[in-house]
């Protein structure tokens, strides 16, 4: 019997590697010195998104005082010390992409991070031979989670049944880019977890139910 779905679209930061914890450190603790009143900024509405979705929220939201050249050399040199240095795999990760891999599921990685810093990760973990495809915001002009935008470019790529196609995301923006290009969406939401992913069509708490969704579908909550 063929899988329910046949293609997987993984979202990177905070579902295949454990780096948001660390970005939290990093970023905040500089942008805090450049928004004056840092304590009205929500900081989960920067979770999943593009370093130019996020620039435009901070100065059009929070009156970010900074220039672009600068906000985003911080941010290169940032996520270097991140992917690099401190980011780890998430518990399973590699067992769930080979097992997928083995029963030749075809597998994207969709990430509103740029490919400098996709490669940063896909090399210190050594992922890249699992991916059929790595598509960055860098691809769609910068314009990251939430826009549809970045997975309407993999669907016009991929040229498959949208419902031969699932997406797993972790954040709030993640779910609702999916969505915007109609695509299904498993949320994944560990326990430490502060995304609200109830608009998702399906929760995870770790990863090794992927690979029983992906035979079987997405199981009734």
């Amino acid at each position: 019997m063929p899988p329910v779905f046949s293609i997987v679209i993984w979202d990177m930061d905070g579902v295949l590697i454990d780096s948001e914890r660390y970005w939290a450190d990093e970023d905040f603790f500089f942008l805090r010195r450049a928004v004056h009143d840092w304590e009205q900024v929500d900081e989960a509405l920067f979770v999943g998104r593009s370093i130019d979705g996020m620039y435009e929220l901070l100065t059009n939201q929070y009156q970010l005082q900074m220039d672009y050249q600068e906000y985003c050399e911080h941010y290169d040199q940032v996520a270097k010390r991140v992917y690099m240095e401190k980011a780890a795999l998430m518990p399973h990760a590699y067992e769930v992409l080979t097992s997928l891999k083995e029963r030749h599921i075809q597998q994207i990685l969709v990430s509103s991070s740029p490919h400098k810093w996709i490669e940063f990760a896909m090399d210190r973990f050594r992922l890249k031979t699992f991916f059929d495809t790595i598509i960055s915001a860098d691809d769609v002009g910068g314009r990251g989670k939430p826009h549809p935008d970045i997975y309407q470019y993999t669907r016009e790529q991929l040229n498959q049944p949208i419902s031969a196609i699932i997406a797993i995301e972790d954040s709030s923006a993640g779910v609702e880019a999916a969505h915007g290009a109609g695509l299904t969406v498993v949320g994944f939401q560990p326990e430490e977890s502060t995304q609200d992913l109830q608009q998702a069509d399906g929760l995870i708490q770790d990863l090794r139910p992927v690979v029983r969704i992906v035979e079987c579908g997405i199981p009734d909550r």
